[in-house]
C-alpha cells in the first residue's frame, strides 16, 4: 500500500482554521441578517408613521378655516396649506439601507456556502488521510508480525524483502 502522508497534522490544522472561519461566517451572517430584518421593521414603522401623517394632513385641509379648528388660535393659512398639501400630498418618501443590507447578506452567505464546500473537501482529505495512515500501520504490523515468524524481525523493510525471498526459495528447494 502506497505510504500515508506526513500532512495529516497539517490538513486537520487546515480542518480547525476552516471551522473557525465558517463559524465565524455564519456569525457575520446571522449578524446582517438580523440588522436587515430590524432595518425592515423600522421602514414599515416609517411608512406607517408617514401615512398616518398624510391622512391627518388630508382630514385638516378639509378643515382649515381662519382660525385652528381645534384650539381656534389664529394662523398664517397659506403656509400651513402648503405644509398640510405636501404631508397629504407630497412623496412618502423611499427609506434606504435594506438594499446594502442584501447585499452583504449574499455576500456573507456565499462565503458560508463556500467555506462549507471547502470543510466538506477538508474533511474528506483528513479520513482519507487517516485511512491511509491506519492502513499503512495494519500493513506493517503484518509485516513486522510475518518478519518475527520468520526470525527476520529488526531488519530494515527492502533487507527484510529480500532475505524472506531467499527463505522462501530455499523453502522450495527443499520441498
Amino acid at each position: 500500500p502506497p505510504a500515508p502522508s506526513d500532512d495529516l497534522q497539517g490538513l486537520e490544522k487546515r480542518l480547525r482554521e476552516k471551522r473557525d472561519f465558517l463559524s465565524h461566517a455564519r456569525s457575520l451572517l446571522s449578524s446582517a441578517q438580523s440588522a436587515a430584518a430590524e432595518r425592515r421593521k423600522a421602514l414599515v414603522q416609517e411608512q406607517q408613521a408617514r401615512e398616518e401623517l398624510k391622512a391627518l394632513a388630508e382630514l385638516a385641509l378639509r378643515h382649515l378655516d381662519d382660525r385652528c379648528p381645534v384650539c381656534q388660535q389664529s394662523f398664517d393659512r397659506s403656509s400651513t396649506q402648503a405644509r398640510l398639501e405636501k404631508l397629504a400630498f407630497g412623496s412618502t418618501g423611499e427609506a434606504e439601507g435594506v438594499e446594502s443590507l442584501e447585499s452583504l447578506i449574499e455576500t456573507h452567505a456565499i462565503q458560508v456556502a463556500n467555506a462549507e464546500k471547502d470543510l466538506s473537501c477538508l474533511e474528506r482529505a483528513v479520513a482519507e488521510a487517516k485511512h491511509t495512515r491506519d492502513h499503512w500501520a495494519q500493513w506493517q504490523n503484518r509485516i513486522a508480525s510475518s518478519a518475527q515468524e520468520l526470525g527476520l524481525d529488526g531488519m530494515p523493510l527492502n533487507q527484510l524483502t529480500e532475505t524472506a525471498r531467499q527463505k522462501l526459495e530455499s523453502l522450495r528447494d527443499k520441498t
